[in-house]
C-alpha cells in the first residue's frame, strides 16, 4: 500500500468529489478509467485520510457546502 501518499488517480478522484460535492462510483469509473474495485479502494484510502466521506454508492466532499448557513 502507498501509506500516506496519494497517487495521481486518488488526487483526481479527490478533485472530482470536491468540485461536485458528491460523486458516484460509476461516474468515477468512467472519469478516471479505473475498475469499481479500484475506485472503492481509493475512496477508502481517501476517507481514512479524512479527505472525503464515503457514502452508499459514492463519496461526498468533506468541505462544507455553500448551501445553508446558520444565522
Amino acid at each position: 500500500m502507498s501509506g500516506m501518499l496519494i497517487d495521481e488517480r486518488q488526487m483526481e478522484i479527490l478533485n472530482i468529489v470536491n468540485q461536485r460535492g458528491f460523486a458516484k462510483v460509476g461516474d468515477l469509473v468512467n472519469l478516471v478509467y479505473a475498475s469499481p474495485a479500484t475506485i472503492r479502494r481509493d475512496l477508502a484510502t481517501l476517507e481514512s485520510l479524512g479527505m472525503i466521506v464515503k457514502v452508499r454508492g459514492g463519496a461526498s466532499s468533506v468541505s462544507p457546502s455553500s448551501g445553508e448557513q446558520s444565522v
